[in-house]
């Protein structure tokens, strides 16, 4: 009887521990990281009686969670590449929407600017519209002030979200050597049982590690688990931690850099390339690859456009007949400001006047007559260019300098009137003081046959010349100059405004290009899940149906008992 009392017992603890792990399955159902928990039985060992062998029940031998390193590791690895992807999203869209934004961009600020260069072009006495001219660059250089600002900030939120992300990987290291430890301790206490719970805690502490950086992991014999991260750093050894540590202007572009805390304290830097992957490799590539662009691209423009106004606006006359200063300033971080506020400054007029007496004979035309350099420190002053006769003389074909000229070259060119006349000669004046300029000489000059005199021309100071707007049509011509991104023979491919348009599609692209990598991600990640839980989650019917089977189990089990009871009586009675 006692044989039969203890096989129902057995039974009894089994279905006991059937209904007890699938209680603790519907339990948590909804807890994210739950494995599903089965109990593994066997039959005991049975009784060898009469040259027989009576079974004697059965055991439970333990309580394993359903689990798939393969199906775990696919789930992790899409889940670290939507990370990464949605840390890079969420930040390159705030570039994309500040640079395309019509109202706050830099293309409308730069229309908006040599618009008023034109104006003054059409009316160059006008102050008004040289007070105009001021004004649209004093709101371009805030454009770009503003929008560097702007940048600025988003690189000091990227350095905070940076320095959050380390915190949080060192708290995620630091449970997981814990709970090491604890699955250590509980399989020297349990004879080496597995702690299915204890599991299940450290896989969702290395899951939310790997949505920080990328992980591997390297399942060891006595239960822990070694972490690396990125592309190899060690992270987890057992119940030891590392800590990691971060450095201000230690990073790649000059942002806060990430340290490997020693155990002696000293701080060793850490390349960009070893912590790749999850929101941290997101915001490390983000600031590499396009926050640092964006920001030098910027400054980039702003620096042409100065270099390139302020080196036509020196070679123009102001209101005063006095050559042009620069126009903006630019600091050593490249942010551009304004030079001056008084509009009688804007050096609208050409510095040179080209001119043929009234008495020419020919049709010999000066044009084109533009003042190429002067020396370094010439802004501001009167140019004091002397007056510069050139006489044809038509038995040689050469224009010859009389007059005051000295230390001004070419003293004498050749012209040939039938070749230059058509399409004209251009001529390379150099003088004193770093002077250069070039004009442009057309037609056909001839001898006066009553006088004798021919044909010349003269160029001179242009310091009367307010009403001149030469220099102001050539400022306004740099909106269409290309300027920018010079090939490999050194000339420039791209207009401001073309740089502008590059560095807008660039972001725009990359903006949309993680975007749709990070949609991919999610649903990559979500048949991941899918195909995962379909192994290792909880059904709530399936474990519904098992309550009953287990529930009738456990009633069989116990019906066992009551007759091995009865039978006990029964025989007790007999006695009697």
């Amino acid at each position: 009887m006692s044989s039969l009392l203890n096989i129902g017992l057995t039974g009894l603890y089994a279905a006991q521990a059937q209904l007890t792990t699938t209680s603790h399955n519907i339990s948590n159902a909804a807890t994210p990281g739950y494995h599903r928990q089965s109990v593994q039985q066997s039959n005991a060992q049975p009784l060898l009686k009469g040259g027989s062998f009576f079974g004697q029940g059965t055991e439970v031998d333990s309580v394993q969670r359903s689990y798939s390193q393969y199906l775990e590791g696919q789930v992790m690895l899409n889940d670290n590449r939507r990370a990464e992807y949605g840390a890079y999203s969420q930040q390159i869209s705030q570039i994309d929407n500040l640079l395309a934004d019509p109202s706050v961009g830099l293309a409308p600020a730069m229309a908006d600017f040599f618009a008023a260069v034109q104006g003054v072009s059409a009316n160059p006495t006008n102050v008004a519209s040289r007070q105009a001219l001021l004004s649209t660059g004093e709101s371009l250089v805030g454009r770009f002030q503003a929008l560097d600002g702007r940048l600025g900030e988003i690189s000091q939120g990227v350095d905070s979200d940076i320095d959050a992300t380390v915190t949080s990987i060192n708290s995620y290291a630091r449970q997981i050597a814990d709970l090491n430890q604890r699955i250590l301790d509980s399989r020297a206490t349990s004879g080496g049982a597995t702690a299915s719970d204890l599991y299940d805690l450290r896989d969702k502490a290395v899951s939310a590690l790997n949505q920080l950086v990328r992980v591997t992991t390297l399942p060891q014999d006595d239960g822990s688990i070694s972490v690396f991260i990125g592309n190899g750093q060690r992270l987890v050894l057992g119940n030891d931690a590392a800590q990691l540590g971060t450095a201000p202007g230690a990073g790649e572009g000059g942002g806060i850099g990430i340290t490997l805390i020693g155990r002696d304290g000293t701080a060793s830097p850490l390349s960009e390339s070893l912590l790749a992957g999850g929101s941290l490799g997101g915001l490390l590539a983000f600031r590499r690859e396009d926050l640092a662009s964006a920001r030098s691209s910027l400054s980039d423009i702003g620096t042409s456009l100065a270099s390139a106004f302020n080196a036509q606006h020196r070679l123009g006359v102001d209101l005063d007949g006095k050559l042009g200063r620069d126009f903006f300033t630019v600091d050593s971080s490249g942010r551009i400001a304004m030079a001056f506020t008084d509009p009688t400054f804007v050096a609208a007029a050409g510095a040179v006047l080209g001119s043929t007496p009234a008495g020419n004979v020919g049709s010999m035309r000066i044009s084109d007559v533009q003042l190429s350099s002067v020396s370094s420190g010439a802004a501001g002053t009167a140019l004091n260019f002397p007056s510069l006769a050139y006489t044809f003389n038509k038995a040689t074909s050469v224009f010859e300098l009389s007059g005051a000229g000295a230390g001004y070259s070419p003293a004498s060119f050749s012209y040939d009137p039938a070749t230059d006349g058509g399409s004209g000669k251009v001529v390379q004046l150099t003088g004193p003081g770093g002077v250069s300029l070039s004009f442009k000489i057309s037609g056909i000059p001839d001898v006066n046959a009553s006088t004798n005199v021919a044909d010349s021309f003269t160029l001179a100071d242009n310091a009367g010349g307010v009403a001149d707007n030469r220099n102001a049509a050539l400022l306004g011509a740099l909106q269409t100059t290309k300027l920018m991104f010079k090939n490999a023979s050194g000339e420039p491919t791209a207009t401001l405004n073309n740089a502008y348009a590059q560095l807008v599609g660039k972001v725009g692209n990359k903006a949309r290009e993680v975007q749709t990598g990070e949609k991919a991600q999610e649903a990559l990640l979500a048949q991941a899940k899918a195909t995962r839980d379909s192994v290792s989650g909880v059904n709530l019917d399936e474990e519904a149906a098992n309550l009953v089977r287990f529930q009738q189990a456990y009633q069989a089990s116990a019906r066992v008992m009551s007759v091995a009871q009865t039978l006990f009586d029964t025989m007790l009675s007999i006695g009697r």
